[in-house]
């Protein structure tokens, strides 16, 4: 129905309804505690001004910056929770994955895009083939909407795609 009447949620207030539960069983305190737009003094007047209302503020390049993340080089560290982040081409913006199981042999993923073939909200798979090797050579089972290879179309290197993770689950050993 949804997809039919064209109503869904973008990318980062997906992630954000994804992983504030996350933090809240495990910190027992909403995201928007945490997340900050701007560094130094700045960023805490923003915070205490903007309190009541973060959870709108919220876009995917804040959810991924380095004020917010560390980053993750080992495909073999890779845990629920983590945001994988991406950058679509011809378009400016970060895009956010949130991983949301880990096995062995594969990587669950979830994300809102319009990027890929199945629009809206859904799961998508990395098979790990070598752990030793950087999460853009491992197989990625989703396609864009043209027809081409999500992860090798999307997840950029190049332009500093990398998995983040938040600064709050890393501080809390979570």
């Amino acid at each position: 129905m949804m997809q039919s009447y064209g109503i869904g949620i973008d990318c980062s207030g997906f992630a954000y309804h994804i992983l504030n539960p996350l933090i809240k069983q495990k910190i027992r305190k909403d995201l928007s505690h945490f997340l900050v737009r701007f560094s130094g003094l700045f960023g805490l007047v923003d915070k205490a001004l903007f309190r009541t209302k973060r959870y709108q503020k919220i876009s995917a390049a804040m959810l991924v910056s380095n004020l917010n993340t560390i980053r993750i080089d080992n495909v073999a560290d890779i845990r629920v929770g983590d945001l994988i982040q991406m950058t679509h081409q011809g378009y400016e913006g970060k895009h956010p994955l949130v991983v949301v199981g880990v096995e062995p042999t594969f990587i669950l993923y979830a994300h809102s895009s319009e990027y890929v073939k199945m629009n809206g909200a859904h799961f998508g798979k990395i098979c790990l083939l070598d752990l030793s090797k950087s999460l853009d050579q491992q197989e990625w089972l989703e396609e864009t909407s043209a027809g081409q290879n999500y992860g090798k179309n999307a997840f950029r290197v190049d332009l500093g795609d990398s998995v983040r993770r938040l600064i709050c689950l890393k501080a809390m050993n979570v």
